[in-house]
């Protein structure tokens, strides 16, 4: 990975300079971002009200967040940004069949292996890989071993589509702090 210098964009107008943090390639896969700082909004007392945390007010580690889950398949959000949620969750096992019909979920492996079988076939995915399951696509994530996974999805995505299982998460499940 090459090595950017740091460098700092801040300018009078651009606002109060404690709202800035950098952006590294851990939170952006687009290299030519990387060293670079990126201004964000400052948490409101509506968002914190919510619970939701508004834009993404700290430097976050999701890889390490999801380490230090202790319950398989129970993702919780680390960062929301405009109408979608960040989560993180510890994997082992199979989760389910299930659809999300009006939403598209993103995939990103942070560790481990991880299985999506649909019904055209499977996709195999290992740290580092993406993928983005179709709106309406019956799907079952598999881990047969521990997996860390990031989730990007919106913010009316249910855990498990219109099936309710034992693994099904609530939204205030899912924002409770790790």
């Amino acid at each position: 990975m090459a090595d950017f210098p740091a460098k700092s964009t801040w300018r009078p107008d651009a606002g109060d300079p404690r709202h800035r943090v950098r952006v590294g390639a851990h939170y952006n896969a687009d290299m030519s971002m990387a060293g670079r700082t990126r201004l964000l909004r400052p948490i409101t007392p509506k968002a914190a009200a919510r619970g939701d945390g508004g834009s993404m007010s700290k430097i976050v580690s999701p890889a390490s967040v999801a380490a230090g889950l202790t319950e398989f398949w129970s993702p919780r959000v680390v960062a929301s940004l405009d109408d979608s949620y960040v989560k993180v969750a510890k994997v082992h096992g199979t989760f389910g069949w299930h659809a999300h019909d009006d939403e598209d979920e993103l995939f990103y492996i942070l560790g481990g292996h991880l299985r999506i079988e649909m019904a055209d076939g499977a996709v195999e995915l290992d740290a580092g890989d993406a993928y983005v399951v179709p709106k309406g696509v019956r799907h079952n994530p598999v881990a047969e071993n521990e997996c860390l996974v990031m989730l990007i999805e919106r913010k009316t995505t249910l855990h498990t589509g219109s099936e309710v299982t034992e693994r099904t998460r609530s939204l205030a499940d899912q924002l409770r702090p790790a």
